[in-house]
């Protein structure tokens, strides 16, 4: 700290409590923090995309305070610092081009954002080896990982005999591989730019002449409480999630819907961890085997789902779920016997709404993105329609006939294809 002498007794008064304080030890001329961004990058790529796992948000943010420390408003910055890691599996010549690849990719993206000129630079690369993982996988956080105790010996093996990750995969497991890849993997893979930024304490003018035994022991008892909150500070890290949480999306068609001559298809949307979207569309224009049977339908049937999954892993990977939905139907039924229901006029489709329970399930490792999910739900509905004899032109023999019924509306075994993708677009898991 430097100190010009003038005069003036409030500055003497404030300049000497500092000046105890600095002597104390607890407080330096300068102050030096960081301010930290990472990117995340879709497996297999080099491309800083910042539509995926909102690299885009987080660089704003970054770039927005990175530039008013550099124009002088908010301290000064010293030097920006890049490390590059990549997770265990994969093949090393390829990771080691992927480091390189991103390396150029996202400094050269930093000097188009900010006035790196005369700033000193470091990169730093980091190689992740098999015992880190087992440290994640042995710690609280995979205390809920599927075969577990078997992934802990293959790793500890990995370690000890330097397998390759295609053996290490095969022997942990799709369960077990795929716990890592949803919740761990992501954080081992990411890029992330640190700036350390000073800020300099303010010149005090004093002057030296009114320094006496009397101010000093006043402005002392005034200002002993500060002398332990004023510390140096070195680092404020920026804070980024455990795991990150990917949004996917399902396409799939319903089993039993076709068994019955019912084309279907659907899609659901992770709106959150937890919560998700799930929105089918039914239609049928045919007989089944006969005028006399028949399922005709157009229907919708939106449904808001929330998914349990399975505990300290992605809640949409397997497990149950537990819906409300709603339901909207246009109809025309024949079973065989005497009559047929269609629905008033054909323009007054059932209506209501009910809950359903399901379960979801991958098929396996070959495919990752395909599964089955099987559901089971009823729902009360509004009902008005007209009854027909059961024949070709057959006349009616009632019509509209009003009922509120309890009615079985989710029967599935749908087979289902899951995308992975950020807030705002589709991306894969990282590496």
């Amino acid at each position: 700290m430097r100190v010009k002498r003038v005069a003036g007794g409030f500055r003497v008064k404030m300049a000497v409590s500092l000046s105890l304080i600095l002597i104390s030890g607890a407080l330096a001329s300068a102050q030096v923090y960081t301010d930290t961004l990472s990117i995340y990058f879709p497996k297999g790529s080099a491309t800083l995309d910042k539509d995926f796992a909102y690299n885009g948000e987080r660089a704003d943010i970054f770039i927005k305070k990175a530039r008013r420390v550099i124009e002088g408003k908010d301290g000064k910055a010293e030097r920006i610092r890049f490390e590059v890691s990549c997770s265990p599996e994969g093949n090393p010549e390829v990771n080691d081009r992927l480091l390189q690849e991103r390396t150029k990719n996202v400094r050269a993206w930093i000097e188009e954002e900010l006035d790196t000129e005369g700033m000193a630079s470091e990169i730093h690369y980091e190689e992740r080896h098999w015992i880190e993982l087992y440290n994640y996988v042995n710690s609280v956080f995979g205390m809920g990982m599927p075969d577990r105790q078997r992934c802990l010996e293959v790793l500890a093996k990995a370690e000890r005999e330097k397998l390759e990750s295609k053996e290490v995969s095969t022997l942990m497991g799709s369960d077990a591989w795929e716990y890592l890849t949803e919740t761990y993997f992501p954080e081992l893979r990411r890029f992330r730019i640190i700036l350390f930024i000073g800020v300099q304490m303010p010149e005090l003018e004093i002057d030296d002449t009114d320094l006496n035994r009397e101010i000093t022991d006043n402005v002392h008892e005034q200002f002993n409480t500060l002398s332990d909150s004023l510390e140096m500070v070195e680092t404020i890290p920026y804070s980024e999630p455990a795991a990150l949480r990917r949004r996917p999306v399902f396409v799939k068609t319903n089993a039993v819907g076709l068994a019955m001559l019912v084309g279907n298809v659907a899609a659901e949307f992770a709106l959150s961890d937890r919560f998700s979207l799930n929105i089918p569309v039914y239609y049928s224009g045919m007989d089944w085997f006969g005028i006399e049977t028949k399922f005709r339908t157009l229907a919708f049937q939106p449904e808001l789902r929330y998914n349990f999954g399975v505990k300290g892993g992605d809640s949409y990977a397997v497990g149950l779920y537990l819906g409300a939905h709603a339901g909207l139907a246009w109809y025309n039924f024949a079973f065989g016997g005497d009559w047929r229901y269609q629905d008033h006029d054909g323009r007054n489709p059932a209506y209501g709404g009910g809950l359903s329970l399901g379960y979801r399930m991958p098929l396996g490792r070959r495919v990752p993105g395909l599964g089955l999910e099987f559901n089971l739900g009823a729902g009360v509905y509004s009902l008005n329609y007209d009854k027909f004899y059961n024949e070709a032109d057959g006349p009616q023999s009632e019509t509209g006939i009003r009922e509120v019924k309890l009615l079985p509306d989710a029967v599935g075994i749908s087979l289902y294809y899951r995308f992975d993708r950020s807030r705002r677009s589709g991306g894969r898991s990282s590496r």
